[in-house]
């Protein structure tokens, strides 16, 4: 019922090194730090690893929620059954780490902002903490960069307007082009001049 181990190695390779975030190992230690200072976190530690039993009236809880995670090398992972009933382990986040691992999966050089569906299926491959999904669609709703730049947040571009010419030289468009060689008299930038009607180019 109690499940711990000792190697990490695989679980570090399925978790945080899949995931293109600069210095992985730092992160994961930082990770497991936070666990042991989270106190929502820390009984559940307590219990897995060092047989710290709880009072009795919390014992029937922790032995029900022993069976869905695991403790290995010190950090606590979130066991995940997907269809085919093979096992995954989900790194389980301290809710002091959430800002920070929000940052790394939506802001990093690496991960584009991506919105909120593909940067959740990044995240719950990996890791887990509760409320995960709300967190991650305020996270992204609320990011500047994403206001400022998506398409989907763009006004539409404004309708073209015809600009209506009944006769020669009674519209022009004037337009200046260059820098090109200079020439004997020091030019080097010629004026175009367009006659709406005719399409007739003057330099």
């Amino acid at each position: 019922l109690i499940s711990t181990s000792t190697k990490s190695t695989d679980v570090l390779d399925s978790t945080i090194a899949n995931i293109h975030f600069a210095d992985n190992i730092n992160l994961y230690e930082q990770i497991r730090t936070a666990q042991w200072k989270d106190s929502s976190i820390l009984p559940l530690l307590n219990f897995l690893q060092n047989q710290m039993t709880p009072t009795i009236d919390n014992l029937p809880k922790f032995y029900g929620l022993a069976r869905f995670y695991r403790v290995i090398d010190g950090a606590l992972y979130r066991i995940f059954h997907n269809k085919h009933s093979s096992e995954r382990l989900l790194l389980v986040i301290p809710s002091s780490e959430v800002t920070n691992i929000l940052q790394l999966a939506h802001d990093h050089a690496t991960t584009a902002h991506l919105g909120r569906r593909k940067t959740l299926s990044r995240l719950n491959s990996r890791f887990y903490w509760p409320h995960m999904r709300r967190d991650v669609a305020d996270y992204v709703r609320a990011c500047i960069l994403c206001q400022q730049y998506k398409p989907t947040n763009q006004k539409p571009g404004g309708l073209m307007k015809p600009i209506i010419v009944s006769e020669s030289w009674h519209t022009v468009g004037i337009d200046i082009t260059g820098p090109f060689t200079k020439t004997r008299r020091g030019n080097h930038f010629i004026l175009v001049v367009v006659d709406y009607f005719t399409k007739w180019v003057e330099l």
